[in-house]
């Protein structure tokens, strides 16, 4: 009878830490596809505004804090006006680098950088855009989304100043 409880024992232990382990993985797979999805759309939209020289439209993009400032659209302005070019192709990688910090099983701090490179067919390191995004900040919620805007073209950085 000793032998049942505790092979009944183990597998409850098992299958409980398991439906743990398997909640974290769904969990960062679910922001992980979440990244790349809004990742993308964010460097579309991006890609849009600066063509078309409208700041406010990346204004909208940035987090709550940093809406904040009152001359970000300004700012802004300042380092869309540098693309003196429409950009027709590019390539977006939502695989950048990042920071991931996780407590208690949950995802409580994501950031990661999105980059839109290959810009008209270009590809080199000296053009490309930058994009810093927090995902996930659970002890600080007003600087979830784009964060940090940057273009780098012929080796010159461009960034906002916030």
């Amino acid at each position: 009878m000793k032998k049942i409880i505790s092979i009944l024992l183990i597998i409850v232990i098992i299958l409980s830490t398991s439906c743990i382990y398997n909640k974290k993985v769904y969990e960062a797979t679910k922001l992980e596809k979440r990244k790349q999805k809004e990742g993308k759309e964010i460097a579309e939209k991006i890609v849009e505004c600066i063509n078309n020289q409208d700041a406010h439209g990346i204004a909208e993009l940035y987090c709550e804090k940093n809406k904040k400032n009152t001359e970000l659209e300004w700012n802004i302005m300042d380092v869309i006006e540098k693309v003196d070019f429409k950009i027709d192709t590019y390539e977006v990688d939502t695989d950048g680098s990042g920071v991931t910090s996780v407590s208690d099983g949950k995802i409580v701090y994501d950031y990661s950088v999105v980059k839109i490179k290959n810009i008209n067919g270009l590809n080199s390191d000296e053009n490309i855009i930058s994009l810093g995004i927090y995902w996930v900040d659970e002890d600080n919620k007003d600087i979830e989304g784009l964060y940090n805007f940057s273009i780098r073209l012929d080796d010159k950085l461009y960034k906002v100043k916030i």
